[in-house]
């Protein structure tokens, strides 16, 4: 059996949200020494807690004690449990700064993410490819994913348009949102909606940096 094979129950969300950061570690892990790896080395150089990332670990892989894990089989397991053995497809609606740059933006494909097309109403851009992908109306979203069976939105439209974008993606199967624009989205119970703002991030950074100082 493989050591890193995963024996637990479902893995947290905040041991989720640790995970690719671990990934990205390992990859860069390239020297003999690391052929093997322990909780504590990587806790150690990713200024982590030991117990920490012992736990997280734990949850997906069975190291051996005083040994670790063989690295290319412990960055396999991650690859696995974040889902990049199998392409999930997304739409991204609103192709303005944030949105283009998150259309040409290559590390989704690390985890088996690929944004198949982006929507807008502006006619300067609908109709035009940014990185190989067409811009389309946001009126043809409905038929686009009906289409193609994709089931990730993103969302980068100013807040005051980010609702109706939510309930066009909603209504036409989507089942999991991730929102960029700084409003809050209603959306029905079986419809996950991931929220990320980088004006939240950038003052909880700063309150971070004050209380260690």
């Amino acid at each position: 059996m493989d050591e890193n094979q995963r024996t637990h129950g479902p893995i947290p969300r905040t041991t989720m949200e640790r995970l690719p950061g671990y990934l990205n570690f390992l990859r860069m892990k390239t020297g003999p020494e690391y052929e093997r790896i322990s909780s504590t080395v990587i806790a150690q150089e990713m200024n982590l807690s030991a117990i920490t990332v012992r736990k997280d670990l734990a949850c997906i892989a069975s190291g051996r004690p005083r040994v670790g894990h063989r690295r290319e089989e412990l960055i396999e397991r991650i690859t696995e449990v974040l889902g990049s053995g199998e392409c999930s497809t997304a739409v991204l609606v609103g192709v303005g700064n944030l949105g283009h740059a998150l259309m040409c933006y290559k590390g989704f494909e690390h985890y088996g993410m690929q944004i198949l097309a982006g929507f807008d109403v502006d006619s300067r851009v609908v109709g035009s490819e940014i990185n190989g992908k067409t811009v389309y109306h946001i009126n043809n979203l409905y038929s686009f994913i009906q289409k193609n069976g994709t089931s990730i939105g993103i969302i980068a439209v100013p807040a005051p348009c980010a609702q109706e974008v939510c309930d066009r993606m909603v209504a036409a199967g989507i089942r999991g949102i991730l929102n960029f624009a700084p409003a809050h989205l209603r959306a029905p119970a079986n419809v996950v909606v991931r929220h990320e703002d980088f004006a939240v991030s950038l003052a909880l950074l700063a309150v971070s940096m004050e209380k260690q100082s």
